[in-house]
């Protein structure tokens, strides 16, 4: 039987300026970040008592910008955010998007350290989104992009996954990634592609948006010999790689990697060495897991040598 609250929701409360946000992190930021419009807040009867610092303070930054609060039930809640756990709290939220990348020159920030982007090709699954935004962020990476076509949009799943750190995390977008890697070479970065198996299946097919060339039955066998044996010489593990450039490091599909022409536009290819024998079935990493361990490393490398200078 449907509830009261629910039945009256279904028929007069349903937002429609935007989408539906939810949880306290991805609420507080959204709220203080500025980077989108809140219409409206939802708020869980009885939420107002909480000692929690961070309702608190939720509440405080609403009440400071004139934000309608609408106090609602658990169970219209769990129907605005569609049973996902939104810790008694949605936000009523225009969209947010990807910033147009505009150029090299015109991103680079004074810094008194060597700029490290990162790049995600056709990522399309929000968790690993999510996940590695907030990454990026604790770690300190420089500007994060993705490829226009074919990737994860900035949704409330998200949101959610990143703790809230879309909110506050400006994340740019490019065209074609080709001449987005290109404009890069030519400004004197060093392009860091992902080695097939650190991230996903070694016999899995590389095609991507990025990767337009068709190629007929006997084309394909002696370009792909061709670029693999590219990629050997360009193999190097993690633990040789350090940030002494400007760097970019370009992360692939969850089911195909990187695209061939992509892999042969890197200056070198990294790879995770793993600490076992590995079951062919399982002989990669999932992209989020790859993308922190990578990083993890480019940025104390960083670190290192800012101190060493």
């Amino acid at each position: 039987m449907v509830s009261l609250d629910l039945a009256r929701l279904s028929r007069t409360q349903l937002p429609s300026k935007g989408e539906m946000l939810y949880g306290l992190y991805p609420a507080l930021l959204a709220v203080t970040g500025g980077h989108r419009r809140v219409n409206k807040v939802y708020v869980r009867e009885g939420l107002v008592s909480s000692e929690r610092p961070l309702v608190r303070q939720l509440l405080s930054e609403v009440k400071e910008r004139g934000v309608e609060v609408e106090w609602c039930s658990k169970d219209m809640l769990d129907s605005l955010s569609q049973a996902r756990p939104h810790q008694g709290v949605c936000l009523d939220v225009e969209p947010l998007r990807y910033e147009p990348y505009t150029g090299v020159n015109d991103t680079v920030e004074t810094s008194d350290h060597h700029q490290l982007w990162l790049v995600l090709d056709s990522v399309q699954d929000p968790m690993n989104l999510g996940a590695i935004v907030r990454t990026s962020y604790y770690l300190g990476v420089d500007r994060l992009f993705v490829v226009a076509e074919n990737s994860c949009p900035i949704t409330p799943v998200v949101s959610k996954a990143s703790a809230g750190t879309v909110e506050i995390m400006q994340i740019y977008s490019v065209n074609n990634l080709l001449t987005f890697l290109t404009d890069c070479q030519s400004n004197g970065w060093t392009l860091l592609g992902t080695d097939s198996s650190t991230q996903r299946p070694s016999n899995t097919s590389r095609h991507t948006s990025s990767d337009t060339t068709r190629h007929t039955p006997s084309d394909t066998s002696q370009h792909t010999d061709s670029v693999h044996s590219q990629s050997a010489d360009k193999l190097v593990s993690m633990q040789d790689v350090s940030v002494n450039n400007n760097t970019v490091l370009i992360l692939g599909n969850e089911g195909l990697g990187l695209s061939d022409r992509v892999l042969e536009q890197c200056d070198r290819l990294v790879r995770i060495e793993p600490g076992r024998p590995l079951n062919p079935l399982v002989d990669s990493l999932n992209v989020s897991v790859a993308t922190g361990i990578l990083l993890h490393q480019l940025c104390k490398s960083r670190s290192s040598k800012k101190r060493n200078d």
